[in-house]
């Protein structure tokens, strides 16, 4: 006869007796539908990927220089700038296109490219600082760099020749004769931090 076991001792059959007329039916149901209820409360649905429209309105929602605080170190080292003068540098930055300062941003190719110049710290004094603005799906065409050059991407997605992909965040040196051509991606306008420098800087 198959014993019951609790704690590793068997159950005699006075004590099963008492411990099955302890459970009430009603009691027993309603711990089963609390199980039930529990278990589809921690599956956990998989995650569904926002649409191109409610990304753009989420992106929208927060206003450019707010998004770009995240980078503020990493661009003030890079460009060799103090926190307060980073601050002041984005200012100038905006997500709308017909929103930009065109007494400081230069048209540098027609099809919606502008570029902006300013000056980095001592460390880079001798290098050309720039911001270049790249309007959705814009692109520059391949070229080859007569120097080194830094890029750090601010904002949007970035495609280099057809093999690498590039986020906020991210920080690509292209040595002096590398050639390379950048489009942006289709979701959202870009915004580059560019360093050139002479190579034996």
């Amino acid at each position: 006869m198959k014993k019951e076991i609790i704690n590793n001792q068997p159950l005699k059959s006075k004590d099963r007796s008492i411990s099955e007329n302890k459970i009430n039916p009603a009691m027993k149901n309603k711990l089963f539908e609390m199980l039930e209820f529990n278990g589809r409360k921690f599956a956990l649905p998989s995650p569904l990927k926002p649409s191109e429209r409610l990304k753009q309105n989420l992106l929208s929602s927060i206003e450019c220089p707010e998004r770009l605080v995240a980078y503020r170190a990493r661009f003030g080292r890079l460009f060799d700038l103090s926190v307060s003068e980073v601050e002041s540098l984005f200012e100038h930055l905006s997500c709308d296109i017909n929103e930009l300062n065109r007494t400081v941003w230069k048209l540098f190719k027609p099809e919606g490219i502008f570029f902006m110049h300013f000056d980095g710290g001592p460390k880079v004094k001798q290098a050309e600082c720039g911001l270049v603005y790249m309007k959705v799906g814009t692109k520059i065409p391949r070229h080859i760099h007569r120097e080194d050059e830094t890029v750090m991407v601010l904002q949007g997605e970035v495609f280099e020749n057809s093999n690498n992909l590039y986020y906020p965040g991210d920080i690509v040196f292209k040595p002096k004769g590398s050639e390379h051509q950048v489009t942006a991606g289709d979701s959202q306008s870009v915004i580059l931090g560019i360093l050139k420098s002479p190579a034996a800087y």
